[in-house]
């Protein structure tokens, strides 16, 4: 029996071959939220979650941030761009009077992302006090990666509101 000895240059080579071929072949958990998420209506059993919860959510990320962008029917599209596991940082809205701090965090198993906004609204022309909430929506992907429920609580002055819809991948 012949045995073939390994040394230097070539250890190396088998090793980088090694880790090529047992690691290339899953992408990192991460990159499964990434991409096209459409409700599953299925789901959704009452009507205020398909109006308050975005008709579709597309993720996408580049280098340390992440793009949430959200279809929501009462507002339209609206995109969050943020970066991950950073302080939170003031986003511009389009609503007058609202200002919003918002911060992502990525799970360190790589299934869910989560982000935590805080909003402060003025008092308005109509005599309407100040207010202020806390929104947290949780992205937590299945196991098999093939569906994304989206949690949405919103905790103020006013009381709690609480959501949850699943959606499905666009292939």
């Amino acid at each position: 029996m012949k045995t073939i000895k390994i040394q230097g240059a070539g250890l190396l080579f088998v090793a980088v071959l090694f880790v090529l071929f047992t690691g290339a072949s899953q992408a990192p958990v991460e990159n499964k939220l990434i991409g096209f998420w459409e409700m599953d209506t299925t789901q959704a059993d009452f009507k205020t979650i398909k109006e308050a919860m975005p008709a579709s959510i597309d993720i996408s990320r580049q280098g340390n941030e992440i793009t949430i962008k959200k279809d929501l029917k009462q507002e339209g599209i609206r995109t969050d761009k943020l970066t991950i596991n950073a302080q939170p940082v003031e986003v511009k809205m389009t609503t007058p009077g609202y200002r919003k701090w918002c911060a992502l965090k990525l799970g360190a198993d790589g299934k869910n992302i989560q982000v935590v906004s805080d909003y402060k609204v003025e008092k308005d022309e109509q005599g309407n006090p100040a207010f202020s909430y806390k929104r947290t929506e949780t992205y937590q992907l299945s196991e098999e990666g093939k569906t994304l429920t989206v949690t949405d609580v919103a905790q103020g002055d006013k009381g709690k509101d609480f959501f949850q819809a699943v959606y499905k991948k666009r292939p």
